[in-house]
């Protein structure tokens, strides 16, 4: 600690900022020793005989007050401090250690759902993923202490009971690598289970979707026109933001949820003739939702958008080209000029057509005469596909809403 000191004291910047460290890592230090001395005189008075660690419902007990320890304390390295010193004293033993750090471990998420109390959807999801994450390791943690008992006595016999504190700190690290490693394969999936679990709620999107119009199809057309013309103008502005930031994007749940919500309204428009006077509308208006929801699909995970712009000066045209269309297309919507918009996007669409074959037929000729990487060349070929595919959605999604809304005239 003097040492720390006299860096915080004499030093600058960084050698102050390292002198700090020093000095803190010294603080804990001296702390647990502390804790070590107290918990010695104290060994007579605490007496955990009746939560003896090989009896499973005592465990499940032990993991509680960890859980209750972490609450009241609010830190779960607090608490995995007092363990390893209870441990060193003797007043618990192995098992009983392991369950009290694992209910410490599951004990830091009253923080996280105290933290997510009251705020958006997204901050509600990462404290619920935080509760059930820590919740399955934990679990899986309280499965596994015998077996790692038992893996000491194997490998090393006497080797638990003589280096406890280190195997209870290996024990801990090791089943939080294993819940990370365990978890980290299936993030998109988890991720779409939170969606599920804690939904988000679109009221600016769908807010025109009115029960009470489907008694007449003709305004309930006009209700999803508008709740399509609102959930296209954000994702339209979220593709901007992807293109510009090189696959960079924001969740986009809260647009997904609108377009199964309006996809579910739609179902409920009835038309049992095809001969009626809002059939058009209403196929033109079903292929609409199709592409948008394709397009979506395509937006969801922009770290699918290969980052190959810089290899390709005509490639950066193609993705100006399309930014620049979700632009001019986003503001004629808010001006409800649909067949404008349909125009505009599909020349965009045709101008990023016209460069993608001879863009195509450069590359290939490139790697076959092998001045470009395999590698790279696929990703450029991956990239002017998806500039394409995308263009082609918005086109397609302009051009059947103008045709729907000019036939509602």
């Amino acid at each position: 600690m003097f040492v720390g000191v006299l860096m915080r004291l004499f030093g600058r910047g960084r050698i102050a900022g390292i002198g700090m460290t020093i000095a803190g890592f010294a603080v804990i230090f001296i702390g647990i020793t502390m804790m070590q001395t107290a918990m010695l005189d104290a060994r007579d008075l605490i007496d955990l005989e009746r939560f003896s660690g090989n009896n499973v419902a005592n465990r499940f007990a032990l993991v509680g007050v960890g859980v209750v320890f972490t609450v009241i304390a609010q830190s779960s390295s607090a608490g995995v401090a007092a363990s390893l010193t209870a441990l060193h004293t003797g007043i618990i033993d192995f098992p009983q250690a392991a369950a009290l750090v694992i209910g410490m471990d599951v004990g830091t998420t009253m923080t996280a759902l105290i933290a997510a109390t009251g705020v958006g959807v997204n901050a509600r999801r990462t404290g619920l993923s935080h509760v059930i994450y820590n919740v399955l390791t934990g679990t899986a943690a309280f499965l596994l202490v015998p077996v790692y008992i038992n893996a000491w006595a194997w490998f090393v016999p006497g080797g638990l009971e003589a280096n406890a504190e280190f195997a209870l700190v290996g024990f801990h690290s090791l089943f939080n690598a294993l819940g990370v490693v365990a978890v980290v394969p299936f993030t998109r999936p988890f991720a779409r289970m939170m969606e599920r679990l804690v939904p988000g709620t679109a009221p600016n999107y769908t807010k025109s979707l009115d029960p009470a119009l489907l008694q007449r199809s003709d305004l309930a057309l006009d209700a999803v026109h508008a709740s399509m013309k609102s959930i296209v103008i954000p994702l339209l502005a979220q593709l901007q933001n992807i293109l510009a930031h090189h696959g960079s994007g924001e969740s986009l749940a809260g647009l997904r949820t609108a377009i199964d919500e309006t996809r579910t309204y739609l179902d409920e428009i009835h038309l049992h003739d095809d001969s009626a006077p809002d059939w058009p509308r209403l196929v033109e208006t079903i292929h609409a939702l199709d592409h948008l929801r394709r397009l979506l699909a395509r937006l969801e995970y922009p770290e699918e958008l290969p980052n190959a712009s810089e290899y390709a000066p005509d490639l950066v045209t193609q993705r100006n080209m399309l930014s620049a269309c979700a632009g001019v297309v986003s503001e004629q919507l808010r001006a409800n000029e649909w067949a404008g918009a349909a125009t505009s996007a599909r020349d965009a669409a045709a101008r990023i057509h016209d460069h993608k074959a001879p863009f195509r037929e450069t590359v290939i000729r490139a790697i076959g005469a092998g001045g470009l990487d395999v590698r790279i060349g696929t990703e450029l070929l991956e990239a002017t596909r998806w500039y394409r595919r995308t263009s082609k959605h918005i086109e397609r999604i302009t051009e059947h809403l103008s045709v729907s809304v000019a036939a509602a005239r």
